[in-house]
């Protein structure tokens, strides 16, 4: 299942550049803008070692979450150790597992999603992102989430859902 889920923003992106069924075309490279090369080389690069969202990430709240480096295809896996809970239970730290946009890094600002399985609780936490690098070389992700937990009935089905968002930095 997993592997359909990472393939569905890869068909969203061929659909949103314009491919679709029985449509072919032929791209040559567009010409660059003066104002566009002003702004890549303004623009510092990432170290190799933090192309990736690989490492330690801290959000406002001091939830910390370690991701680990993505594979070929772009999917990872992590932990997350939130700092706020609703749960009446112990905080403990929690699986995730996600994908990147672009796991080799060419890119700095590219977009991920994952799924947090709270492992002290009976809910689940869905992320959806995007990395940002400053003009300093300050990466962010920016980031929301639906917090999906278990409820009784079905009539209480109105309020298992919360909505979200988190700005993460990279740990020191």
């Amino acid at each position: 299942m997993w592997s359909k889920v990472a393939r569905a923003p890869a068909v969203a992106l061929l659909l949103a550049a314009g491919a679709t069924a029985g449509f072919t075309y032929s791209r040559s490279d567009p010409p660059v803008l003066p104002v566009v090369e002003a702004a890549e080389k303004r623009r510092k690069p990432s170290s190799p070692a933090q192309s990736s969202l690989a490492g330690t990430w801290v959000n406002e709240l001091g939830s910390k979450m370690v991701l680990n480096p993505p594979d070929d295809s772009g999917q990872f896996t992590g932990s997350y150790l939130t700092a706020v809970s609703a749960a009446q239970k112990p905080i403990r730290v929690s699986p995730l597992v996600g994908a990147q946009h672009d796991p080799k890094g060419a890119e700095e600002e590219y977009t991920f999603g994952f799924l947090v399985n709270w492992s002290f609780s009976d809910s689940i936490a869905a992320f959806a992102g995007q990395r940002f690098v400053d003009a300093e070389g300050k990466e962010t992700l920016e980031t929301t989430w639906l917090l999906r937990q278990k409820v009784e009935s079905h009539g209480d089905d109105w309020e298992a859902t919360r909505v979200g968002r988190n700005v993460f930095t990279r740990a020191a």
